[in-house]
């Protein structure tokens, strides 16, 4: 082969398989599947070419640089499509112009979904000069370990060898929070010599780690995108003012575009496979509840059962987690129940303990369950172990229409943000990010729905205008929060400009533009007094009326009053005539010391009061108080993570949740970070005695060792100092956790076939064939009678632990009135039996 060739070829295969990710099965598997079908195309591809350019050889040099320069414009590293290379010299354009908008918002990858960002591990050689002498630092990765990419793994580094001017580091995943000991290092440095301070030493590790960090994409539409993209490409840079047009050239040119649809055609397929796999249904796998035995103990038969929890085998190791959490020191039978005059009720001290399914064995979950006649309607809350994209996609057929609010706290793309996405977004991943999780957030909200979403001033702007793009340009406002804590005044070093001393509430309504009043105690500048001894305590008085010059005697709330004294006022006034007569006999008017002062309404300074929402949210928490609240609640170990998470105040969240919420609504968290949402539910429903529902998504490691045990402690008491309650006084609760099947786990474990993936080799145009029509997929966990249109699923083949009924709860979008181990009950009466299951039911789950 000629350069041009080998050189297209090369670049082909590269883009096409994109780059090896080392110990990430689920992208391995993808990556050999794709250099199956590479190959596959290889030669047939090579063929049609050499059969177009029979009759054009002299064109063979410019057809192969002519589509190594596009297609070198579209591929990333990763084998991702979009708007990879594009100097101005490329002349690369979007159509980004419609007659709907006169504005638009556009960046660089819009048209892809945010798949997440891996690490791509490579040994690295950094030279330093220190004192005028230079050193080389080597980065060894022979000894990470092999890990689920569906972690943020942090790396530690441990001094292998110095030899003259070359330091040596092993690098390895850190295990238990393990991390690497700089002050160590340094000292044995300087002890040969090499004269380096721990601020430089983190540089080069952060080097390391950064030039390693890699977005993952997928097209949504790779064809039209590329094709569109083609188009363009070839009227700007091809066909520019000094072409000479003969019919030959016109020839040659329909062969550039022949091969280039063609090779998009196949591209395009595997990008349209890997959407269908991205926006699958996902199974739910590892379910369990969360319960409080008051929940138990008031359900008919539940005596019953709890008498079978105390006395199960596994119960030892449930009093165990109580003693963990600091809910008491040893559980005591005999103490469980009181006597009373109205019969035997539940120890104040043992009601909210929270049960955790997950100790005791599959027939006494469902004996616990089976105490419910509507299940879904019976729990107080799910929480779920997932990426959020997933996760929306899969509860959206159930939970569409239906919730309420939704509160969001994303990653601000400050460079510091220790979440599982990337660290330092460019905007564009940010906002591709955010867009199509937000489009989903959308259709989960009901028409009188709103969204919050904090956010501060690195993305604020971009952020607005998405929102805006989403949800309609009248339809978002803004709140600012005053994060500070009033012990922030004075001189602060490092900062040149202003303090931050706040950051942003963006609120969406998705059809009607209302909020609640928010109910709070006035807060006055000046003093309250009781001038007239009210028994109710101090207070101030306000205006409720208008002057009579500004008054509209054709207002309805136009009428005349008379005081004590017997004075007549006639004007406009800000309530009803009834209401204003009920204020009076509840001595809530004052009419001046003498009783012949235009009337004002009293308000008293410890009485809650429904208020007009203002848009500058001050005492409302601050960052200090949230941290607090987290370290109180957890206990001093857990002082190093609050300021990675960097939790928001609950009683920021109670606030906003009080403005758009009814007493029995759904709110959902899609970055649910340390469960803050959860906790604010809690505390409000407590407060109002109400019934709210919470859904909350979170990806990281740490919903296990944080969200959890954070919601079992806030059930058994609302009130802690340093890890330990303060009272019983709880929030008895009954929630349902799991985890939802992952992108990376479905790359791992489905199946596609080697070889020869076309249907028909003779097809006069084998690009366009659906490739994967004979691949299995994940039917290797079915049986088949395709006489009687059932299967047989062997749920172990797939991924252990799989919860069928609420697999199918979602995949339906109906919820669950009773659920056993074989079957499960809808509540519009349907039953489904997992031993005698539909293939049209379950096929999204399997093939797609």
């Amino acid at each position: 082969m000629n350069t041009k060739e080998e050189q297209f070829f090369k670049q082909l295969k590269d883009i096409f398989c994109g780059a090896r990710v080392e110990g990430d099965s689920g992208f391995i598997n993808l990556m050999r599947i794709k250099s199956s079908y590479f190959n596959a195309l290889f030669n047939e591809l090579k063929k049609e070419i050499n059969i177009k350019i029979a009759n054009e050889p002299s064109f063979k040099e410019e057809l192969f640089d002519k589509l190594y320069t596009f297609f070198k414009t579209y591929f990333s590293d990763t084998g991702s499509v979009y708007f990879n290379y594009t100097p101005l010299k490329s002349k690369v354009y979007e159509k980004v112009y419609t007659n709907n908008e006169d504005t638009m918002l556009f960046w660089k990858t819009h048209m892809l979904h945010y798949v997440k960002t891996a690490r791509i591990w490579n040994n690295l050689k950094i030279s330093l000069e220190i004192n005028n002498k230079d050193y080389i630092f080597l980065f060894d990765i022979s000894d990470l370990n092999k890990q689920d990419s569906a972690e943020k793994n942090d790396v530690i580094y441990i001094l292998d060898s110095i030899t003259d001017n070359i330091v040596k580091f092993n690098v390895v995943y850190s295990k238990r929070g393990k991390t690497t000991k700089l002050t160590e290092i340094v000292k044995k440095l300087y002890k040969n010599n090499i004269p380096i301070g721990v601020d430089q030493l983190s540089g080069l590790f952060m080097i390391f780690e950064k030039q390693n960090e890699v977005d993952y994409f997928i097209n949504k539409n790779a064809n039209m995108f590329l094709k569109e993209q083609f188009n363009m490409w070839l009227k700007q840079y091809v066909l520019d003012v000094d072409s000479i047009f003969n019919r030959r050239r016109l020839n040659q040119l329909k062969i550039l575009h022949d091969i280039a649809y063609k090779i998009i055609d196949f591209i395009s397929q595997f990008e349209d496979e890997l959407v269908k796999i991205w926006n699958k249904p996902r199974f739910v796998i590892n379910s369990n509840y969360i319960i409080t035995l008051d929940k138990i103990y008031n359900s008919d038969a539940g005596a019953e059962i709890l008498e079978k929890i105390i006395n199960h085998e596994k119960f030892t190791e449930q009093i165990n987690e109580w003693k963990k959490l600091g809910f008491l020191e040893d559980f005591e039978k005999n103490k469980l129940y009181n006597t009373t005059l109205m019969g035997k009720e539940l120890n104040d001290e043992y009601k909210f303990l929270p049960l955790d399914t997950k100790f005791f064995d599959e027939e006494l979950k469902f004996s616990i369950i089976s105490l419910f006649n509507n299940l879904d309607e019976s729990l107080d809350g799910w929480l779920i172990h997932s990426e959020n994209y997933q996760a929306l996609k899969t509860i959206l057929p159930k939970f569409n229409n239906k919730i309420k609010s939704i509160y969001i706290d994303p990653p601000y793309n400050t460079g510091s943000d220790s979440f599982i996405y990337k660290d330092k977004f460019k905007h564009s991943s940010w906002l591709t990010m955010m867009c199509d999780r937000l489009e989903l957030a959308k259709e989960l909200l009901c028409d009188d729905g709103v969204l919050y979403s904090s956010i501060d001033d690195n993305e604020v702007d971009y952020l607005s205008i998405l929102l805006q793009k989403i949800f309609g340009e009248n339809k978002v406002d803004k709140m600012i929060w005053k994060k500070a804590s009033e012990g922030r005044w004075g001189k602060m070093k490092n900062v040149r400009t202003f303090r931050k001393d706040h950051e942003y509430v963006l609120v969406a309504f998705k059809e009607k533009e209302q909020l609640n009043k928010i109910i709070e105690k006035p807060r006055f500048l000046k003093r309250y007094g009781n001038p007239d001894s009210d028994p109710r305590g101090n207070w101030m008085s306000g205006t409720i009326s208008r002057k009579e010059s500004a008054s509209n005697p054709n207002h309805p709330n136009f009428y005349t009053v008379t005081s004590p004294s017997g004075k007549k006022f006639t004007r406009q006034w800000d309530v009803p005539k009834e209401e204003f007569d009920k204020l009076n006999r509840e001595k809530r008017i004052y009419w001046g010391p003498t009783g012949e002062n235009v009337p004002r309404i009293k308000v008293f300074e410890n009485e809650y009061r429904e208020i007009t929402p203002y848009s500058v949210l001050i005492d409302k928490g601050s960052n200090t108080e949230a941290k607090e609240e987290f370290i109180n609640i957890l206990g001093k170990e857990y002082e190093k993570i609050v300021h990675i998470l960097n939790p928001k105040p609950s009683k920021l969240i109670s606030t906003l949740l009080q403005l758009s919420t009814n007493k029995d609504s759904i709110i959902v968290d899609f970055f649910a970070g340390s469960g803050t949402t959860a906790h604010a539910i809690m505390a409000l429903n407590k407060k109002d005695n109400g019934n709210r529902k919470f859904l909350l998504v979170e990806m990281a490691e740490y919903f296990e060792d944080i969200i959890l045990p954070r919601i079992k402690k806030l059930a058994f008491s609302l009130n802690w100092k340093k890890g330990k309650p303060e009272d019983y006084d709880g929030n008895g609760i009954f929630i349902k956790y799991f985890q939802l099947e992952q992108y990376e786990q479905t790359l791992q474990k489905v199946v596609y076939r080697e070889g020869d993936p076309f249907l028909d080799i003779e097809s006069s145009d084998i690009y366009c064939q659906y490739i994967f029509l004979k691949d299995q997929k994940l039917l290797d966990a079915i049986d088949i009678n395709y006489e009687e249109n059932r299967i047989k699923v062997d749920f172990s083949k797939l991924y252990s632990n799989v919860d069928i009924g609420e697999t199918l709860s979602y995949l339906l979008g109906k919820k669950i009135k009773r659920v056993d181990s074989s079957y499960v009950i809808f509540t519009d009466g349907e039953q489904i039996n997992y031993y005698s299951l539909d293939f049209k039911v379950i096929k999204p789950l399997i093939w797609w």
